[in-house]
């Protein structure tokens, strides 16, 4: 059952109306990133063993977020990791060719850039003044569908998941969501 959201009224209970302000509060933070948040698509190379001709099929797609206005996006390695060419779509429709900056496939992480004017990079929050219960929006372009958005909250700080070495365990610093 999904009901749509009725304008706060001074006759509604205190939890109508705050669940209504939560609720903007949400829609607002959306829209606030929305323009940050990118579709990526690759293309791999794949030989035709039958006739020895190379072709560039479609191979993969999934989300990155822009993190700077001279055009660095941060992805998942895993969507770039088999790829001859990764194209980046904004919000706003328009489409780069990007560039591999560098990845770690072992936290599965990539840094693209795209040539691009007139982009919204994400804000951050310094993950020192994140607080385990905090909510949190995750949006994204999964599977090719562009500006979902899901609600969760932080659920553990420093978390460690035992992947890097003795001597990189720093990098294990991971903030956990559900």
């Amino acid at each position: 059952l999904l009901l749509a959201p009725q304008p706060t009224t001074e006759n509604q209970p205190e939890e109508v109306r705050f669940a209504t302000a939560l609720s903007s509060a949400f829609e607002r933070a959306a829209d606030l990133v929305s323009p940050s948040v990118v579709n990526i698509t690759t293309r791999s190379a794949v030989r035709d063993f039958t006739t020895g001709r190379t072709s560039l099929v479609d191979s993969g797609v999934g989300s990155g977020v822009i993190v700077s206005e001279s055009g660095y996006v941060l992805t998942n390695n895993h969507v770039i990791a088999e790829a001859s060419d990764a194209t980046v779509r904004l919000s706003d429709g328009r489409e780069f060719v990007a560039t591999l900056v560098g990845r770690d496939s072992l936290r599965d992480l990539a840094l693209l850039r795209i040539e691009a004017d007139n982009i919204t990079p994400a804000t951050f929050a310094e993950s020192e003044d994140v607080k385990v219960g905090q909510w949190e929006l995750a949006v994204g372009s999964p599977f090719g569908l562009s500006s979902t958005v899901s609600t969760g909250i932080d659920s553990r700080k420093c978390r460690g998941l035992g992947i890097s070495s003795r001597a990189s365990a720093a990098f294990e610093d991971f903030i956990q969501t559900d």
